[in-house]
């Protein structure tokens, strides 16, 4: 979705293209992050510190996908029937903007707190080790989760009187009404800058641990990580990396199109009929698929790069199967061995009826 208070001509009749591209977005970010969610509660080889955080992240994307898009694949049709006017009404609009920021903070503060706790994890693995266990693990996530919640809700709030429904029904931007340019670049600090340097600053010093700790290995010297835990922190501090780069990358464009809107009354962003250039319109369409794409990318991300997500994800569903599977395979043994037992039973009447002076035999001999 687009920060522009302006839009160029539009056509009534349905988006056909967008609709197919909002609804492939839609299907792969639902599977990829229910995915994502069941596995990390399901196997208890998941359930840590980042893997809850990542969790948080989950939720939020599915948040986004759940509501937004519909909202959009409904502007897009042009349903212009009463029961869908609810996605083009004033309050939707506003609710829009709201979450969004909240998710977009949800988001960034997580992102955040991944960078820290990889960093205490790789430099004083003994001190988080006292966090990593039962209860005290799962109070210190909960707090930090709702910690984050409640900040991105705060932050988010003044976006509400800033929000203004467009003539094709889609939530823009109030630009020109205060404080629209003074919040954006709150945001800006707020939701990138800052978190950009702190997150920066943590992967730096991770880095700089893992290589001290390769060398004390090649050393001889003991650790107390294992180096299989090192190989499994190390793929998934390089996932978080990635989602981090992809993150930054997407509202980095989505917020430097706001700035390129300020800058000298807007010279660089729109003509003199007041439209944005078609350079601006192009980037303003990336913005929004990156915007969709970041929403759906981080449980492929995962999958591909940490082997303990594809081992978890594997068993999930081959489980599901093989349960299956051994239902049929339970039941064809009970009937082979009842085939069998029935057969042997035949076999040892036949057997009496045709020697019956064994049973007299087998009593004599033990007398």
């Amino acid at each position: 979705m687009n920060n522009s208070s302006f839009t160029p001509e539009y056509s009534l009749d349905p988006k056909w293209d967008l609709v197919a591209r909002d609804v492939l977005f839609l299907i792969i970010g639902v599977t990829g992050n229910i995915c994502l969610i069941f596995i990390t509660l399901r196997h208890k080889s998941l359930r840590t510190v980042p893997n809850y955080l990542i969790v948080n992240l989950a939720v939020v994307d599915l948040g986004y996908i759940c509501l937004f898009l519909p909202a959009e694949i409904s502007i897009s049709l042009d349903l212009r029937s009463e029961k869908f006017e609810f996605f083009k009404s004033e309050e939707l609009c506003e609710l829009n903007r709201y979450l969004q920021l909240v998710f977009l903070g949800v988001s960034t503060f997580t992102l955040t707190a991944l960078s820290v706790d990889r960093y205490l994890a790789v430099s004083k693995p003994l001190a988080c080790r006292v966090l990593r266990s039962g209860r005290r693990r799962l109070c210190a996530v909960l707090l930090g989760i709702a910690l984050i919640w409640s900040a991105a809700f705060a932050a988010g709030y003044p976006g509400i009187q800033l929000a203004i429904l467009g003539d094709d029904g889609k939530c823009l931007f109030k630009r020109y009404r205060y404080p629209a340019e003074e919040y954006t670049y709150a945001c800006i600090v707020i939701f990138l800058l800052v978190p950009s340097v702190i997150i920066s600053v943590s992967y730096c010093c991770t880095a700089k641990n893992l290589l001290k700790s390769n060398h004390l290995l090649q050393g001889g010297q003991s650790t107390v990580v294992s180096p299989r835990q090192r190989r499994q922190r190390l793929r998934l501090a390089i996932a978080i990396v990635i989602i981090v780069v992809v993150f930054v990358t997407t509202w980095t464009l989505y917020y430097a199109l706001d700035v390129v809107f300020f800058l000298n009354g807007g010279v660089h962003y729109l003509d003199d009929f007041l439209q944005p250039y078609p350079a601006v319109n192009v980037l303003n369409q990336i913005s929004e698929v990156l915007v969709r794409i970041n929403a759906l990318i981080n449980p492929i991300i995962l999958f591909v790069v940490s082997s303990a997500h594809r081992r978890c994800l594997a068993m999930t569903f081959c489980c599901c199967l093989q349960s299956r599977s051994n239902g049929d395979r339970k039941r064809w043994m009970r009937l082979r061995k009842n085939t069998s037992m029935s057969m042997q039973t035949t076999m040892e009447s036949q057997t009496r009826r045709s020697h019956p002076d064994n049973g007299q035999l087998i009593s004599d001999n033990q007398v």
